[in-house]
């Protein structure tokens, strides 16, 4: 069972490889010297290793369990890669290096720095990276150089059916390319229309579709708020835009693009068809409408300004990109309420955004009026497997969020009670609209809140799957 996990290992490296040696790059074209010679180094010992590791000869078949246990294997691995050019390079403390990555490749967006415009240009390349391949990147491009039964297999572990009339080849090279497409013209868009210069612009582009929400500002999409030498109406439309396509089903969005070739795929892959867009849409409307009259009774906001902030907090929040244009800590307890429960909506499956998902609220509001003639009337009610598991995922991730308030609080006593379940949702959900300064927390705090993004990116199940997994391999080994 090992081999065929190294060399699935060996892909994720050489995967790792490529986005350093992009790295590479973008040191040498900004003269960072050791920057440059760093994620050289690290760019051809990724390619050595993980080029061994595909050679690595198998005839093991692939089970579903032993992919999902993989890919969270492969994830568990990046990240300290991933923490290697801020512990190095900046020198920032282990800690804070695993955090950052973690938040980058789950793509949560909280960040453990205050001052990231002092880090090399390339650093904060690599940083937006980590984003742009924890959104879909890496998986992606994992699947489309997988053939065969083991293409078959990683697809069940990430939702899809085995029975499908596309080939899933086809289908993985459509989603990357549309990811990529999608990069592009939000940098164009970010870059013309909006008046950011072309690092700005790329990287903000990277971490919007990926819904994930770093910024190379220390104050985020707020400093191009603050000046007037950006168009604020063009960034926000283009963010929120991206922010919408990131957190809709990529698979979806693909079907309907190159209809032709796979008009049929929407209906045998994507399980969820249309039902989450019925919750997206009214949600986006229900909170734009909730945060509009305070924005502008309370704060006085000219009424497009209102709006447009109202609709771009709205979408980030549930997209789990949480850019900040506004300053976050001077809202009243019932706009932060609005933003949180947005937020643990999270978006579609298949998609960039984290959280609950929008297929398992879907599930929750047409099983209401079912468990309230339960609860009324005593009335026998049938559940299926799929609402029945849905549910369940929802109870979980509602006793992890519990959890981890109280787990926490020790270390935020001196926070308010909302502004610690806001973050902690934000970690957990993977969604990352920031309150609390995360560099001041104990060590112990900042490793709770590491679990808590690495829970909420693989949805628990995965990494109780691979537990289960190396324990069993060990017992077999030993005997």
């Amino acid at each position: 069972m090992f081999r065929n996990g190294l060399r699935y290992l060996g892909l994720s490296l050489l995967i790792l490889s490529a986005a350093s040696s992009l790295t590479t790059l973008c040191a040498s074209l900004y003269r960072e010297q050791d920057a440059a010679i760093f994620f050289a180094v690290m760019s051809i010992i990724l390619m050595l290793i993980g080029t061994f590791l595909r050679r690595v000869r198998t005839t093991e078949a692939l089970t579903q369990q032993l992919s999902i246990s993989f890919l969270a294997l492969i994830f568990l691995i990046a990240i300290p890669l991933g923490a290697l050019p801020y512990l190095f390079i900046e020198g920032t403390s282990g800690i804070d290096a695993l955090f950052e990555s973690t938040s980058g490749f789950t793509t949560c967006g909280m960040t453990a720095f205050l001052d990231v415009e002092s880090f090399n240009k390339s650093v904060l390349f690599w940083r937006s990276t980590t984003e742009w391949l924890g959104g879909m990147g890496l998986i992606t491009i994992f699947l489309l150089l997988l053939k065969g039964r083991a293409l078959e297999a990683f697809a069940e572990a990430r939702g899809m059916n085995r029975d499908v009339s596309v080939n899933l080849s086809t289908l993985m090279k459509q989603m990357f390319l549309f990811y990529l497409a999608v990069t592009s013209i939000g940098f164009l868009s970010l870059l013309f229309l909006g008046g950011l210069n072309l690092f700005d612009a790329l990287n903000h582009a990277m971490t919007a579709i990926s819904t994930g929400g770093f910024s190379t500002k220390n104050l985020g999409v707020l400093y191009f708020e603050q000046s007037t030498a950006f168009n604020q109406t063009a960034i926000s439309l283009i963010l929120t835009t991206m922010s919408i396509l990131g957190m809709t089903s990529f698979i979806l969005l693909t079907g309907l693009l190159f209809r032709r070739k796979i008009q049929t795929a929407i209906s045998s892959i994507y399980k969820l068809d249309l039902d989450e867009l019925k919750v997206m849409f009214p949600t986006i409307l229900i909170g734009t409408v909730l945060l509009l009259i305070p924005f502008v009774m309370r704060l006085g906001l000219p009424i497009f300004t209102a709006l447009r902030q109202a609709v771009f907090h709205t979408v980030t929040a549930l997209s789990g990109t949480g850019y900040n244009a506004m300053d976050l800590s001077q809202w009243t307890i019932g706009e932060k309420l609005t933003i949180f429960i947005i937020s643990i909506m999270g978006g579609s499956a298949w998609s960039g955004a984290g959280a609950i998902k929008l297929t398992r609220i879907y599930s929750l509001l047409t099983t209401l009026p079912k468990l309230s003639k339960y609860f009324s009337q005593s009335k026998r009610i049938t559940i299926d497997k799929k609402t029945k598991e849905d549910l369940t995922y929802i109870a979980i991730f509602l006793v992890i969020l519990v959890i981890g308030v109280f787990a926490l609080y020790p270390f935020l006593s001196n926070h308010s009670f909302i502004d610690i379940l806001f973050q902690v949702g934000g970690a957990l959900g993977n969604t990352g609209p920031q309150i609390l300064d995360v560099s001041q927390i104990h060590l112990l705090g900042k490793t709770f809140f590491i679990i808590l993004m690495l829970f909420g990116y693989f949805e628990v199940l995965p990494i109780i799957i691979l537990t289960r997994f190396i324990k069993t391999s060990i017992q077999s080994n030993k005997t």
